[in-house]
């Protein structure tokens, strides 16, 4: 199973990150990033641990997912919303990819 979750946030990008990377650094915290295993941000996204967090930057935005048959979705947003419709209403789409996880395999 992979999972991707598109978002946005009202805030500048750098300060946005800034607040992720402050509550990964949390007691208890379910975050991944922190400022200790984390290296400042580089050109396009931040990881750790199979986590990948990434963002638009001007000329290079995120990129729309695939549109794969036997895929499920679920989103706040309409079922026809797309990350160009997020980016077009709250600005900055953000991207973070959780580790793959492989539950069941058919060989």
């Amino acid at each position: 199973m992979r999972v991707t979750a598109y978002y946005s946030s009202p805030l500048p990008p750098a300060e946005t990150i800034g607040r992720i990377l402050d509550a990964g650094e949390q007691p208890l915290s379910p975050i991944p990033f922190t400022r200790a295993n984390t290296p400042l941000p580089s050109a396009d996204e931040i990881a750790h641990a199979g986590h990948i967090l990434t963002w638009d930057h001007p000329g290079q935005p995120v990129t729309e997912p695939e549109r794969l048959t036997g895929v499920y979705r679920y989103v706040r947003e309409p079922a026809s919303s797309s990350v160009g419709e997020i980016r077009w209403q709250h600005g900055i789409v953000f991207a973070l990819a959780l580790p793959p996880d492989y539950y069941y395999r058919m060989s």
